[in-house]
Protein backbone atom coordinates (compact mmCIF):
# COMPACT_ATOMS: atom_id res chain seq x y z
CA UNK A 1 0.00 0.00 0.00
CA UNK A 2 1.43 3.33 -1.09
CA UNK A 3 0.18 6.26 0.89
CA UNK A 4 1.06 9.87 1.22
CA UNK A 5 3.00 11.38 4.07
CA UNK A 6 1.60 14.52 5.59
CA UNK A 7 4.29 17.18 5.28
CA UNK A 8 3.28 18.56 8.67
CA UNK A 9 4.36 15.32 10.34
CA UNK A 10 7.91 15.53 8.96
CA UNK A 11 10.77 17.02 10.95
CA UNK A 12 13.17 19.19 8.98
CA UNK A 13 16.21 20.02 11.10
CA UNK A 14 17.43 23.61 11.11
CA UNK A 15 20.24 24.59 8.78
CA UNK A 16 23.57 25.31 10.45
CA UNK A 17 25.29 27.27 7.71
CA UNK A 18 28.26 28.42 9.80
CA UNK A 19 28.99 24.92 11.07
CA UNK A 20 28.63 23.48 7.55
CA UNK A 21 31.00 26.11 6.13
CA UNK A 22 33.59 25.55 8.87
CA UNK A 23 33.40 21.76 8.58
CA UNK A 24 33.50 21.88 4.78
CA UNK A 25 36.54 24.16 4.81
CA UNK A 26 38.44 21.95 7.25
CA UNK A 27 37.60 18.69 5.48
CA UNK A 28 38.30 20.26 2.08
CA UNK A 29 41.66 21.58 3.27
CA UNK A 30 42.57 18.11 4.53
CA UNK A 31 41.67 16.55 1.19
CA UNK A 32 43.58 19.25 -0.71
CA UNK A 33 46.73 18.95 1.43
CA UNK A 34 46.63 15.16 1.50
CA UNK A 35 45.67 14.75 -2.14
CA UNK A 36 43.16 12.05 -1.26
CA UNK A 37 39.63 11.59 -0.04
CA UNK A 38 38.99 8.67 2.32
CA UNK A 39 37.87 6.25 -0.41
CA UNK A 40 40.73 6.93 -2.78
CA UNK A 41 43.23 6.76 0.07
CA UNK A 42 42.12 3.18 0.81
CA UNK A 43 42.54 2.31 -2.87
CA UNK A 44 45.96 3.97 -2.81
CA UNK A 45 46.94 2.00 0.28
CA UNK A 46 45.88 -1.27 -1.33
CA UNK A 47 47.93 -0.27 -4.38
CA UNK A 48 51.02 0.09 -2.20
CA UNK A 49 51.18 3.89 -2.02
CA UNK A 50 52.97 5.03 1.11
CA UNK A 51 51.51 8.55 0.89
CA UNK A 52 48.03 7.01 1.03
CA UNK A 53 49.01 5.07 4.16
CA UNK A 54 50.24 8.28 5.79
CA UNK A 55 47.03 10.09 4.77
CA UNK A 56 44.90 7.30 6.28
CA UNK A 57 46.96 7.31 9.47
CA UNK A 58 46.45 11.09 9.73
CA UNK A 59 42.74 10.63 9.08
CA UNK A 60 42.47 8.09 11.90
CA UNK A 61 44.54 10.17 14.32
CA UNK A 62 42.50 13.26 13.46
CA UNK A 63 39.26 11.37 14.07
CA UNK A 64 40.46 10.20 17.50
CA UNK A 65 41.59 13.72 18.42
CA UNK A 66 38.26 15.17 17.25
CA UNK A 67 36.33 12.62 19.31
CA UNK A 68 38.45 13.53 22.35
CA UNK A 69 37.92 17.29 22.07
CA UNK A 70 34.31 17.16 20.84
CA UNK A 71 32.75 17.93 24.25
CA UNK A 72 34.75 21.19 24.30
CA UNK A 73 33.79 22.26 20.77
CA UNK A 74 30.24 20.91 20.59
CA UNK A 75 28.90 24.48 20.59
CA UNK A 76 30.36 24.88 17.08
CA UNK A 77 27.89 22.32 15.71
CA UNK A 78 25.08 24.88 15.92
CA UNK A 79 27.10 27.78 14.53
CA UNK A 80 25.08 29.95 12.18
CA UNK A 81 21.71 28.36 12.87
CA UNK A 82 18.81 29.30 10.59
CA UNK A 83 15.77 27.87 12.31
CA UNK A 84 13.29 29.64 10.08
CA UNK A 85 14.70 28.52 6.72
CA UNK A 86 14.68 25.12 5.07
CA UNK A 87 16.51 26.20 1.90
CA UNK A 88 19.17 28.70 0.90
CA UNK A 89 16.55 30.69 -0.98
CA UNK A 90 14.52 31.02 2.23
CA UNK A 91 17.57 31.77 4.36
CA UNK A 92 18.92 34.55 2.17
CA UNK A 93 15.61 35.72 0.66
CA UNK A 94 16.88 35.40 -2.92
CA UNK A 95 15.74 33.40 -5.92
CA UNK A 96 16.81 29.88 -6.75
CA UNK A 97 18.30 31.17 -10.01
CA UNK A 98 20.55 33.52 -8.04
CA UNK A 99 21.74 30.61 -5.88
CA UNK A 100 22.40 28.54 -9.01
CA UNK A 101 24.32 31.37 -10.67
CA UNK A 102 26.37 31.86 -7.51
CA UNK A 103 27.27 28.15 -7.48
CA UNK A 104 28.32 28.27 -11.15
CA UNK A 105 30.49 31.36 -10.53
CA UNK A 106 32.04 29.67 -7.48
CA UNK A 107 32.79 26.50 -9.49
CA UNK A 108 34.41 28.52 -12.27
CA UNK A 109 36.41 30.47 -9.68
CA UNK A 110 37.67 27.28 -8.05
CA UNK A 111 38.66 25.90 -11.48
CA UNK A 112 40.56 29.09 -12.33
CA UNK A 113 42.25 29.17 -8.92
CA UNK A 114 43.20 25.50 -9.21
CA UNK A 115 44.63 26.01 -12.69
CA UNK A 116 46.62 29.02 -11.49
CA UNK A 117 47.97 27.07 -8.51
CA UNK A 118 48.93 24.17 -10.78
CA UNK A 119 50.84 26.52 -13.12
CA UNK A 120 52.62 28.11 -10.14
CA UNK A 121 53.55 24.69 -8.76
CA UNK A 122 54.92 23.54 -12.12
CA UNK A 123 56.96 26.74 -12.34
CA UNK A 124 58.54 26.04 -8.96
CA UNK A 125 59.57 22.50 -9.85
CA UNK A 126 62.93 22.32 -11.59
CA UNK A 127 63.04 19.55 -14.16
CA UNK A 128 66.42 17.93 -14.83
CA UNK A 129 67.79 18.74 -18.27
Amino acid sequence: NFGYVDSGSLFVPPAFLGAAALGGALVGAGFAVGGYCPGTSVVGLMSGRIDAAIFLLGLLIGTVIFAGIYPNIEFLTSLGEYTNADTLTDAFHISGLTIDMGMVVAAIGVFILGSWMERKAKGLVKHPS
